[in-house]
């Protein structure tokens, strides 16, 4: 479960390329959201303490990790003629009136771009004492990678701004995967902007390739990466509720670099699988509860545009509100 051994081998990928949560031996299995290793370690060590009643083991404690990515900084700001021209157009085609007034006002300064939920995100995890981690897109514009324009000031200013109340990755584009000087390229341009190497990783849409992915990580200086889960699926994709080191099979050796398991994202609780928020809430909670259990890591994913109230994310700001609280509580419950 922990190396993955299952990816490596021949599988059907969904259109991005992705190994299939309803392939995994877990899923077949009715265990995907069952942390199963941590259980199996747990029953080892309860034998180990009888079989050797002297022996002592590490204190573990549950932490929590928020984290948010920005594949779209802005909704309608800090993009380029010719794209505005184009959202635009697409608008207009569609007979969608109300998004031409929306973007004109925005563009305008009348209204703020729905994206931009920057001061409610940093607030909210000042509030709970948190310290979240961004995963920016720093990458050209392509089919599925279509952040703002790089050069722009205001989005660089946004990035430094992140930067002093969070901690940064990058959130690498799908192109990036098919050619690692692209992933150089980014991560360059993105380390010029901070200032300082980066170190942490999220892969855009939680696109994986055993061990390739990973290979070009390591060589790029990566140490932790949070993309071990699925987009279509809440659960343990490795089995696990902990960090652990990246096993390469193919060079039979452990690596310098540490997956973090993800359980949990907005995209899944939403649009995968249609959860209203009463659903959402009860999911995260039996989430929590399970890793809390274990004193594992749980670490969710939202978005910045899914703080946006006026969208098709209206209400998800009070789902992502009670997710704090309650992770919190069980961070500082005894």
């Amino acid at each position: 479960m922990v190396s993955r051994y299952e990816e490596y081998l021949s599988f059907m990928p969904d259109r991005f390329g992705r190994f299939r949560a309803s392939e995994s031996i877990a899923t077949t299995g009715n265990f995907l959201n069952v942390p199963i290793v941590n259980i199996w370690v747990n029953l080892l060590k309860d034998k180990l303490k009888k079989a050797y009643p002297a022996l002592r083991f590490r204190e573990r404690k549950f932490r929590f990790v928020p984290t948010i990515d920005i594949d779209h900084a802005y909704a309608f700001q800090q993009r380029s003629f010719i794209r505005t021209i184009g959202g635009y157009a697409r608008s207009l085609m569609d007979g969608d009136l109300a998004k031409v007034v929306h973007r004109s006002n925005v563009l305008l300064g009348i209204e703020k771009d729905p994206y931009d939920q920057y001061d409610y995100i940093i607030e909210i995890h000042k509030r709970y004492g948190l310290q979240p981690m961004y995963f920016v897109l720093f990458a050209d514009y392509g089919k599925d990678d279509n952040n703002v324009t790089l050069s722009r000031l205001a989005f660089r200013q946004l990035i430094q701004r992140l930067n002093k109340v969070g901690n940064i990755g990058i959130h690498p584009s799908l192109t990036s995967g098919k050619y690692p000087l692209v992933f150089d390229a980014e991560i360059k341009g993105l380390t010029e902007v901070l200032g300082h190497e980066i170190t942490l990783n999220r892969q855009h849409f939680l696109k994986t390739i055993f061990p390739v992915t990973y290979d070009i990580l390591i060589k790029n200086g990566i140490t932790d990466d949070y993309s071990m889960g699925y987009a279509t699926n809440t659960g343990f994709r490795a089995g696990i509720a902990d960090p652990f080191p990246f096993f390469n099979i193919l060079a039979n050796k452990t690596e310098n670099l540490i997956l973090h398991p993800v359980t949990l994202m907005d995209v899944t609780m939403r649009d995968y699988l249609h959860q209203s928020h009463e659903e959402a809430i009860q999911m995260f909670t039996s989430i929590i509860d399970t890793i809390k259990a274990l004193n594992g890591e749980f670490v969710s994913v939202w978005h910045n545009e899914s703080f946006d109230e006026t969208g098709r994310w209206s209400g998800w700001r009070n789902v992502y509100e009670n997710l704090l609280s309650y992770a919190v509580a069980m961070m500082n419950a005894e």
